[in-house]
């Protein structure tokens, strides 16, 4: 799992964490497996030129 030019890999409890702009590659060495992926996006502050991006969450009152 991990980047396409340098994958790691896990054993059961293993974490891994990579930069999420580039190729990644994910294979099940042992038939099936069961993985949990988490993606942490940073957040868009207003005023920055960032374009076209809809709030998914947080839309009431702060």
């Amino acid at each position: 799992m991990g980047p396409a030019d340098s994958p790691v890999e896990l054993t059961a409890g293993d974490f891994v964490r990579c930069p999420g702009d580039r190729p990644h590659v994910y294979e099940s060495l042992v038939g099936e497996s069961l993985v949990h992926i988490v993606v942490s996006v940073p957040r868009v502050q207003p005023g920055t030129g960032a374009t076209g991006v809809a709030r998914t969450h947080g839309t009431g009152p702060r």
